[in-house]
This record gives C-alpha cells, structure tokens and sequence, in this order.
C-alpha cells in the first residue's frame, strides 16, 4: 500500500494502474488541497486530471481528518464540528471531474467551504509555528539535545495540544505512537534539522500532516525532493516509494 502527497495525483494518465500489485491510497489531506478554490479557478485542467486520478486510482480513500486520526490512535472520539464533510469535498471533486464550471450551480456553497477551510489552514499553521517556538524553547530550557528527549518533548506538546482541541485529557502513552512514526520523525528532523529558526508555511503544514496517514509496512510517494530528504534524514527512508520505471 502506497500513500500519495497530492503532487502525485497531477498529471498522471496511465501511471497509476496498480502495476506489480502496487495499490494507491488518497487522504483526507489530498482532497482538501484539491478542493482550494484559487488553485481550481486558476488551473482548472490540471485539477480535473488530478481528481479523476484520485478517485479513479486510489484503492482506498482515507478521509478521517488529522485530528480524529490522532484521537483514534488515543481510542478517543472526536467530533468534529466541520460541517464541510468529507462527502462534501469527494462531491467536489466529482463535480469539477465532471467539467462542472467554477461557477455552476451546485458549486456555490462547497466554494464558500473552501474559502473557510482556507482560514482554517492560516490558523493551523499558527498553531504549529507556535507548537516549533514552544519545542525550541523546550530544548534550550532543558539543556539537553538528545533525539530521544526532543521525542519526548514533542509527544508531550501534541498530546496537551490535542487534549485542548479535543476537550479532553489525553495522556501522551495513550498514544500509539509507532503507528505514527513517520510522521513524528520526520516533524522532528523538520523542526530541528530543517527549518533553524525559521518558521512552517501553509504547504509545510500539509506535507506534515499527510504523513499521519501513513501506517508502519506502508509506502509514501512523494516527488517532492525537500520531503524526500527529511525523511530520510529522520532515518524513515524505508518508507519511501521509489517511482515505478514505465
């Protein structure tokens, strides 16, 4: 099983066929950067080829967004009050496949959904600059720079992080956190060996959360080069598909 950054679904006509038995999967994360309004209006062939890809290839879409994902890893629930659902975005995406025109009818809600989901991102990557200044600070507090206490760390912050989003305590060994691994190893090679003191932008955010849907024996596809490095400097290159030769 394959999981895909959103860069592999642009452009792909025959490529994702399943050849040697290899099986695609789409994310939540996908979909949600397929369905922004500037893009769809700016390069509306590119993002139809994408969407038909997407639904066409990907054996299995996983459409929990992050934060239930994490609160399924902590056998919590977690209600999420978007009432933008992910059928509602998939509905997008069948629509634009099916040459719906940007302003269509039918359209005109899931736009103003989009533009919302849009201030959601700005905000989510306020809250994880601020979450890097606090690991930072952490780190410096403690005087110790070891990838094991920086783990830690970080496992702590996310848990009382989510616990905030959640409502409810959630206890950092609650957490599964093997299954998650690639995510929380990369985040720290991000944090720490990438960024210095500078900050995530908003596709940062994206590249980061769509690796929480990757689960231990799987693959990740990205022809990003930068994301690419970081995994494999965060020690995950295991998990890297190597594109398939045609």
């Amino acid at each position: 099983m394959v999981v895909c950054d959103t860069n592999i679904w642009y452009g792909n006509k025959t490529l994702l066929t399943g050849a040697n038995g290899t099986r695609y999967i789409g994310t939540f994360i996908n979909v949600f950067e397929l369905a922004q309004t500037q893009r769809w209006k700016a390069k509306q062939g590119a993002v139809r080829s994408a969407a038909v890809a997407l639904l066409r290839d990907s054996v299995e879409l996983r459409m929990d967004n992050p934060f239930a994902r994490i609160a399924g890893l902590s056998g919590l629930f977690f209600e999420d009050a978007d009432d933008y659902s992910a059928e509602d975005r998939i509905q997008f995406l069948r629509q634009i496949v099916l040459g719906a025109s940007f302003t269509s009818g039918g359209l005109d809600l899931l736009v103003a959904k989009t533009k919302d989901r849009r201030d959601v991102l700005v905000a989510l990557t306020k809250e994880m600059n601020t979450l890097i200044q606090t690991m930072r600070d952490m780190r410096a507090k403690l005087q110790v720079s070891s990838n094991r206490v920086d783990l830690d760390v970080i496992k702590i912050l996310l848990a009382l992080r989510f616990s905030q989003w959640a409502h409810q305590a959630v206890n950092p060994e609650s957490i599964r956190w093997t299954e998650i691994e690639l995510f929380l190893h990369s985040l720290h090679q991000f944090i720490f060996g990438r960024l210095a003191k500078h900050t995530a932008a908003q596709n940062d955010v994206c590249d980061l959360l769509n690796l929480l849907y990757v689960k231990p024996g799987e693959k990740y596809w990205t022809l990003e080069k930068y994301w690419n490095e970081v995994i494999a400097e965060a020690g995950m290159s295991h998990y890297l598909f190597q594109q398939p030769k045609c």
